[in-house]
């Protein structure tokens, strides 16, 4: 029984998983607000140098701001190319318009000196109340101010990622994600009461990191504690809470205008996150692999309580557990380090590839979505765009995958994406309706891109590796959303240069996809060794007809039969559960031949132990030997003994074989040694009284010499 199978044992999604599901994306929703919270609380409002007075103070009752036909005219402040007042500069002159009517001046005072803002800014409060950049004055020379902060928030979610992350695998899931909301809750208050704009950095680095500490573990605990079939609808359920997060925002921004109340609003919550945090069951899974079994079997005894099944989780003990988790604590014994994403060619070209995607997803992503006020449309409304797509887009990403594939949605996503930001740069600046429709179609490809990615990616890598590749993706997806902020500072060299970075990213990336594999009816690989020889879909067409092609590539491959009986079949059938049931129909061929196999043994072991007698068995183990002893070997044998034997008793040995062996030397015998030959009675007649020796050496002469003609023949043959 699999750990799935326990999950369906004791109540599969009962009662306990949809209310820990539900308490676990509700947070989500205002996670999603904090990451697009700078939108807002940094704000950049219409601003102009506050006007100096004359030092008696003589025209201090003038109205500096006239309002005229053509609007608002602010006198004392230079216009630009565009007509709007300078944001940085202001007259030098004391008084506007000057009383000497000679002076040397244009129609807009463009003869007059000018310098920099001294006296600081006017802001118009007519949309947002308050802003870091009103507060602290982050304009003209200190606007690259408003970027950095930025940078440093993301800077903030990856160092979660990393710290965090590896906290959790040590101390569990529940643990680090209880303290990510108190951190949450308590660095964004401070946030909200930040003397200084270095407090704010440091305060805002803090909220990024709890950020991802709740994501990430709130990700591991809904999908650890849901059944297999739930996985995808949990999974979709907690990132369209992400996107009503983001259409949420615009609201709350426009109730609360002031940035202090806005911060302090969306952090507030997090306190009664943290107190009802400590009622969620650790992951089951986690504990079991992390050696701690008997919580484990407490923890689901407790799920089936809540679940109507407590007769079900009485059953449960520490073998039942272990016996399910027996793959996954194998796995986790596994020594692989970030190196094994670049040992071998498959898996390296996949690191490569899939690695460029995320960051340049990442990078584009929040190039657009925290540039919201150059659109030329209300920025609640852009917001409530931005946040409206990704509903479509992520459902399209969805059937993409299911019906097109992996590899053509990820590639065509990021893609689009990029052209229709590059597009963006020839139309003219005054139709504001299609530059915003264009920049909404990039975000929503875009959103489509990270829908695929978190799918796609945990495919491409093996059970052994897949979490070290799913953590350097998006670690790379962390980079790429701290350079974002950064290139919008290029804007003040060339104004389509940001723009031209965040489009060609995108298509970049979109053609590495193109070099990955497709993943679609694909097993899920276990091992590096099956990623290397994983079999493309035009060779599952082969397989689908007959395993005869599969089996030549795998024999190919250097992999004997066995190992290719026991490799994962190609499902010819589509989707992944295809794929599950032919696992689940070899797995129990391999039981039906191991029961065979132990059927026969007993079988013997029963004929054996039925003769009741020592001896006899003693017999068969001889007869058993002497059956499997071939011709050959008793030849060897012989020959091995042959050879210990001194020279002159080899020579007799064959001769003596000879005589007995062949119809030749019995005729000889015949005719030598029982009846001795009248031509050798004659010979031996006229030798004049010769040794008696004689007739023996010459009968051992002429036997060995057909003696070794007769071993040399059958040495021919043999």
């Amino acid at each position: 029984m699999t750990f799935a199978e326990l999950l369906e044992q004791i109540g599969g999604m009962g009662r306990f998983q949809i209310l820990q599901i539900t308490l676990l994306v509700t947070p989500i929703l205002l996670t999603a607000s904090h990451n697009l919270l700078q939108n807002f609380s940094a704000g950049i409002p219409d601003h102009h140098c506050r006007i100096r007075l004359a030092p008696n103070g003589t025209y201090a009752h003038i109205n500096w701001t006239q309002m005229s036909t053509g609007g608002e005219e602010v006198w004392g402040v230079p216009k630009d190319a565009s007509g709007q007042p300078e944001k940085c500069l202001r007259f030098a002159a004391t008084e506007w318009p000057p009383l000497n009517a000679s002076a040397d001046v244009g129609g807009n005072g463009t003869g007059l000196a000018t310098e920099p803002c001294l006296d600081g800014w006017v802001y118009d409060r007519s949309i947002f109340t308050n802003t870091i950049i009103m507060e602290w004055d982050l304009v003209c020379n200190q606007k690259t101010r408003r970027q950095m902060a930025q940078s440093i928030y993301m800077g903030g979610v990856l160092a979660g990622a990393l710290i965090l992350g590896s906290l959790a695998d040590r101390f569990g899931r529940k643990a680090i994600l209880t303290w990510s909301y108190l951190q949450l809750a308590i660095s964004g208050v401070c946030t909200a009461f930040a003397p200084n704009f270095a407090a704010y950095c440091a305060f805002r680095f803090l909220v990024g990191m709890a950020l991802s500490g709740i994501v990430l573990n709130c990700m591991s605990l809904v999908l650890e504690w849901v059944p297999t079939n739930i996985r995808t609808i949990a999974g979709t359920l907690v990132g369209y809470s992400a996107t009503f997060g983001q259409i949420i925002l615009p609201g709350l921004a426009y109730a609360l205008p002031d940035w202090r109340q806005l911060q302090f609003t969306a952090s507030m919550p997090f306190f009664a996150f943290f107190i009802y945090s400590w009622w969620f069951a650790e992951s089951a899974r986690w504990l079991v692999l992390s050696g701690k079994v008997e919580r484990a079997v407490d923890v689901l005894k407790k799920v089936a309580q809540l679940n109507g099944k407590k007769d079900e989780g009485e059953k449960l003990n520490t073998e039942v557990l272990k016996s399910s988790m027996q793959k996954e604590m194998t796995l986790a014994q596994s020594s692989y380090t970030l190196a094994s994403l670049g040992r071998t060619p498959t898996v390296r070209r996949i690191s490569c590839c899939i690695s460029s995607v995320w960051f340049a997803t990442s990078f584009a992503y929040y190039g657009l979505a925290m540039d919201l006020q150059h659109f030329g449309f209300s920025i609640y409304l852009i917001q409530v765009a931005f946040g409206t797509i990704d509903i479509p887009a992520k459902l399209g990403s969805a059937i993409g995958m299911s019906y097109i594939g992996r590899r053509t949605t990820q590639a065509s996503s990021v893609i689009l994406a990029g052209l229709a930001i590059l597009v963006n740069i020839l139309v003219p600046s005054d139709l504001r309706t299609l530059r915003t429709f264009l920049a909404v179609l990039g975000k929503g490809c875009l959103a489509s891109s990270f829908n695929c990615l978190y799918l796609y990616t945990g495919e491409l890598y093996p059970t052994v590796i897949r979490q070290t590749g799913m953590g350097l993706g998006s670690t790379l997806a962390r980079v790429g959303g701290i350079v974002a902020p950064m290139i919008k500072m290029t804007g003040e060299y060339c104004s389509y240069l940001p723009s031209l970075i965040y489009g060609t990213a995108p298509i970049l990336s979109g053609i590495a996809a193109i070099f990955l594999p497709e993943t679609l009816n694909v097993p899920l690989p276990d091992t590096i060794d099956e990623v290397e020889g994983r079999i493309t879909p035009e060779q599952q067409c082969l397989s689908a007809q007959s395993q005869e092609p599969v089996l030549l590539q795998k024999l190919d491959q250097g992999r004997t039969l066995d190992g290719w009986r026991e490799a994962p079949f190609i499902s010819s059938e589509r989707g992944r559960e295809g794929g599950k049931r032919e696992r689940i129909k070899e797995e129990g061929r391999k039981e039906r031949r191991k029961e065979r196999k132990e059927g026969r043994r007993e079988r013997r072991g029963r004929k054996v132990k039925g003769r009741g007698k020592e001896k006899e068995k003693g017999k068969e183990k001889r007869r058993e030997k002497d059956s499997r002893v071939s011709t050959f070997g008793k030849e060897k044998e012989t020959q091995v003994e042959d050879e210990k034997k001194p020279l002159e008793r080899r020579r007799k040995d064959a001769c003596d074989r000879g005589m007995s062996e062949t119809p030749r030397m019995k005729r000889f015998n015949a005719s030598v040694f029982k009846k001795p030959d009248t031509a050798l009675n004659a010979h031996t007649d006229t030798r004049t009284n010769g040794p008696p020796e004689e007739e023996s050496i010459l009968k051992s002469t002429i036997a060995g010499i057909d003696a070794c003609g007769m071993g040399i023949h059958t040495l021919g043959i043999w």
